[in-house]
């Protein structure tokens, strides 16, 4: 997993990840003041909430983390 990364181009929502990988930037929607994410996992259409999200990737980078020390 890439923690760094560099923006592509000037007006462009794309950047270079640190593995050579490029990522687009998702769009926040604002839903009665919170912030959603909305993108395709597993093929089917997903909305998360900012602060479930970040909880998810979170526990998925401890997950990784653990699996790839041992």
């Amino acid at each position: 997993m890439s923690n760094t990364y560099k923006y592509f181009g000037k007006g462009t929502n794309y950047v270079i990840l640190s593995d050579g990988n490029i990522a687009r930037l998702l769009k926040p929607t604002k839903i009665h003041r919170q912030t959603y994410y909305n993108f395709t996992v597993e093929g089917k259409y997903k909305r998360f909430n900012q602060q479930d999200l970040v909880k998810l990737l979170d526990s998925d980078k401890e997950k990784y983390m653990n699996e790839k020390q041992s």
